[in-house]
């Protein structure tokens, strides 16, 4: 299958078929020459876990560039470069927190870059193979998401898909969501730019963005692929909503106390309260359950006092 458009006055192809077939999915996206090809795998986790094992992996290639090692011995690639571990992440950052809380399998997505032209961002059209093919995939992403470079150069803002420009004053990758209506994460480096400067290029990236969701979305609609059914992990909503009236009170009461959070002090209290738990659920919890539970609800208490 193949799905093209214009955008940005350029041609972008995404396909999907031809390359890993045995993989959960995967797609090739092309803008202009740059090529990048995108495998997603899943599986249950054969142990009990209480984080989501996501593994990315950005694979540069130096046939990619047209570079062939000359070397008569080493005929096979080196570890990654610290830059292909920052774009990894890069790309994790944005979409981790767009799985459920109680999926937990082991997913690995590799994204390995076929050619480069200069001119187009490998980053970006792997980033945006990673979510066409988590979008094949079946798997519970709440996406699709799209990535933008958002450049400003000699006063003049340009969003696109292009390589960073080293003549740029500021140079951010905004990811976004629902159609470009919400930012899930930026990255950024810049010199000093005004703050209205950078609100109207993220303003501008969001109508930017809506022919990429159109691609990404029309991809997935002809796909016909449908979330599948998964098993929930033990830390699931439920659990912590079972636990929160007898956790939160406490940690509440804590901080009214003075206590600092994770303080000796605090640890005490936190390691009495998990032993007290465990014992009176220790016929259908584990204390590293009890001990998973509690960290979640602080964390989440936490996060509503730095908010609100």
């Amino acid at each position: 299958m193949k799905i093209e458009g214009d955008v940005f006055g350029k041609k972008i192809v995404f396909e999907t078929g031809e390359l890993a077939p045995q993989a959960d999915a995967s797609v090739v996206v092309s803008i202009g020459d740059t090529k990048v090809l995108t495998t997603v795998v899943s599986k249950p986790s054969s142990e009990e876990l209480d984080f989501f094992p996501l593994k990315i992996e950005y694979e540069e290639r130096y046939y990619a560039g047209g570079l062939i090692s000359g070397s008569r011995f080493t005929r096979r690639e080196g570890r990654p470069t610290d830059q292909a571990v920052v774009e990894g992440r890069l790309i994790d950052h944005a979409i981790r927190p767009l799985f459920p809380k109680d999926f937990m399998y082991d997913t690995q997505i590799v994204i390995t870059v076929l050619s480069i032209d200069g001119e187009n961002s490998p980053l970006l059209a792997g980033f945006l193979g990673v979510s066409a093919a988590l979008s094949l995939s079946g798997l519970p992403f709440d996406g699709p998401i799209v990535p933008l470079r958002i450049q400003k150069i000699n006063g003049e803002i340009k969003a696109d898909l292009s390589e960073s420009d080293e003549e740029a004053d500021m140079d951010m990758i905004v990811s976004y969501l629902n159609e470009g209506s919400k930012i899930q994460a930026i990255e950024a480096h810049a010199h000093i730019v005004p703050e209205k400067e950078v609100y109207e290029s993220l303003k501008i990236g969001t109508e930017k963005s809506k022919d990429l969701f159109k691609l990404l979305n029309q991809l997935a609609k002809e796909s016909g692929v449908s979330v599948k059914e998964y098993n929930r992990s033990w830390l699931n909503k439920d659990f912590i909503k079972e636990f929160t009236p007898k956790v939160l009170p406490e940690v509440q009461k804590w901080y009214e106390d003075g206590l600092y959070y994770a303080s000796p002090e605090w640890a005490e209290k936190q390691s009495e309260l998990i032993n007290k738990l465990a014992k009176e659920h220790e016929d259908t919890y584990s204390a590293k359950q009890i001990y998973a539970v509690c960290s979640e609800i602080q964390k989440n208490w936490v996060r509503d006092l730095v908010v609100n």
